[in-house]
């Protein structure tokens, strides 16, 4: 057995996506098993345990030690699990579960640690506030052990490795770079002409117009004032554009819907039903502010979009600019007043950016598929 070991992770989001069903996936192909092990905020205790359990029965799911501080606390409940469990190795979501892992390692309770580096942390936690003071003091230290004392590594992208290199002096080659892969709700969908058309004239949209999409939370890492800024120059510039937000209102958004009440909706949909309403759209956007954390991060979102058959619209600041340029996958632009005039994609020009989501984004294709099989070799 080997743990995929999750702290303060919590349910929401990309949870399921990007956890659980990796681990389903690590779990169905490779031996020995997979067991996911998650330590949440005990204020949330029952009803995130509740929503864990209902994505991922076998998992086990602890209140963690009161104040994220205080994790280092924690890994008495750790060596428990592994004195019960007796695992092989541990896969570590992130610099706080590495650190533990990594302990448990040092007592010889498993051989191996991998740390599955879906962000760089230092950058997240200094650009973007996302921790008090007396946690953002840690991250620094406890990325540079995750990184240089873990047996391999996975990285998201090239430029991650590249600070990590700068940041940590992280001079070995123990990684592999797997991008965030599709989720089983993007996994094998089909593009299919008479489909869209059907769900594009449920919504009210002509066979003609170009419809925008943005699907994502509204945090201030996503930009959303830049999306709908750009949103607002392109529905000014061509009668042709509508736009769909599947995502919580704003104040700003909330405005642009009350400007253009015929050309812009809103929604709010169960994980399910997602696929279903991008795939009527035409582009897909992911306009991100400048910063560290957008030029080393590779949004699962990207995927998602490619997989529904949209060209995206990004920045030519963040680390998926090289792929949309090199399979033509989009438009890359450098700020939100882009004036070239959009147009519609073709249903052969949908399948064919649907493809590149499966070949390069699916956990089965040969690429990410050699690359998961390094890491189990390690642990197992």
């Amino acid at each position: 057995m080997n743990f995929y070991l999750t702290l303060n992770e919590e349910p929401i989001g990309l949870f399921e996506s990007q956890i659980v069903d990796v681990v389903s996936f690590l779990d169905k192909e490779f031996k020995p098993e997979i067991l996911l092990i998650s330590f949440i905020s005990i204020r949330s205790y029952f009803k995130h345990r509740k929503i864990i359990k209902s994505y991922s029965v076998r998992s086990v799911v602890l209140p963690s030690f009161p104040k994220l501080i205080f994790f280092k606390f924690n890994i008495l409940a750790l060596f428990f699990l592994c004195f019960i469990y007796k695992p092989k190795g541990i896969i570590a979501r992130n610099i706080f579960a590495c650190f533990l892992a990594i302990k448990c390692r040092d007592f010889k309770f498993i051989s191996k640690v991998v740390y599955d580096g879906r962000g760089y942390m230092k950058a997240e936690a200094e650009e973007y506030k996302i921790f008090n003071d007396n946690v953002t003091k840690m991250i620094s230290g406890l990325e540079d052990i995750a990184v240089n004392c873990s047996d391999f590594v996975m990285a998201i992208t090239k430029q991650m490795v590249h600070c990590w290199n700068s940041q940590y002096n992280y001079k070995k080659n123990n990684y592999v770079i797997i991008p965030n892969t599709l989720g089983e709700n993007f996994n094998n969908l089909e593009i299919k002409l008479n489909d869209i058309n059907l769900t594009r004239s449920s919504l009210g949209y002509k066979s003609d117009e170009i419809i925008l999409i943005y699907s994502g939370s509204t945090a201030k890492w996503q930009s959303i004032d830049n999306i709908i800024q750009f949103c607002r120059n392109q529905l000014q510039k061509n009668k042709k554009v509508k736009v769909l937000f599947l995502s919580k209102i704003t104040k700003e958004l909330d405005q642009l819907i009350n400007d253009y009440p015929a050309r812009v909706s809103r929604m709010w949909l169960d994980s399910e039903g997602v696929s279903k309403y991008m795939m009527v759209c035409d582009y897909g956007l992911l306009l991100r502010t400048k910063s560290i954390t957008n030029s080393v991060s590779f949004s699962t979102k990207f995927a998602e979009y490619l997989s529904c058959g949209l060209k995206v619209i990004t920045t030519n600041y963040m680390s998926i600019s090289d792929f949309v340029e090199i399979n033509n996958a989009g438009l890359i632009i450098g700020d939100i007043n882009f004036n070239t005039n959009l147009f519609k994609p073709k249903i052969d020009e949908k399948i064919r950016i649907n493809n590149l989501a499966i070949n390069n984004f699916n956990k089965n294709s040969p690429n990410n598929y050699k690359k998961y099989c390094q890491i189990m070799d390690i642990i197992s």
